[in-house]
């Protein structure tokens, strides 16, 4: 999040969508990483989240403001029209909390 965070206050579009164990953001608390207050501070900045529906709902989690319940469709939608694909993906570390690492991809090919 520090990352869409910055992005948003140089003037940046950013749209995160959150897919597996990433929808579960709003509840994670970790003693070094204010994740919520990043979250807030993205939220503030009119930056955009969405959460993987099947995700939220294998987890019996609800849609909420700040996550809103989403569809591969949105998705694909932001994936393509940034041109670019960022994977955070998650390693669990310390009081098994997951720690994001980026990838970037070109949209439409193989390349990383």
């Amino acid at each position: 999040m520090r990352l869409s965070v910055t992005a948003k206050k140089n003037g940046h579009d950013v749209k995160v969508f959150l897919i597996g164990e990433a929808v579960e953001i709003e509840n994670l608390n970790h003693t070094k990483y204010d994740v919520a207050g990043q979250i807030k501070s993205f939220y503030e900045l009119k930056g955009e989240i969405l959460a993987c529906g099947t995700c939220l709902k294998s987890r019996n989690m609800e849609s909420t403001e700040v996550c809103p319940l989403s569809t591969m469709n949105d998705c694909n939608n932001i994936t393509w029209l940034s041109g670019q694909i960022r994977l955070f993906r998650y390693r669990f570390f310390h009081e098994n909390v997951p720690v994001p690492y980026v990838q970037m991809k070109e949209a439409g090919t193989d390349k990383f």
